[in-house]
């Protein structure tokens, strides 16, 4: 799942359009080519983070890998 957020959410920064749940992300990768191998959640991670407030700002950070040609198909 995916959430288009206002201009003024996200740190009233208006370049970023989207916030993805942990599963959302995790397919947009997969369907795009990219397998995730390590995911670190950073910043408010116990439940409470908003696309609003600066000091509820929870980021992911992905190690991917390349999946290859005989991966994509299936």
């Amino acid at each position: 799942m995916a959430y288009l957020v206002q201009s003024d959410e996200c740190n009233n920064d208006a370049t970023n359009f989207w916030m993805f749940t942990p599963e959302g992300l995790k397919l947009a990768l997969k369907r795009t080519g990219w397998e995730p191998k390590k995911i670190k959640y950073l910043g408010c991670v116990d439940g409470s983070s908003n696309a609003s407030d600066a000091d509820k700002d929870e980021r992911a950070f992905i190690y991917c890998t390349k999946r290859s040609k005989t991966e994509l198909a299936v």
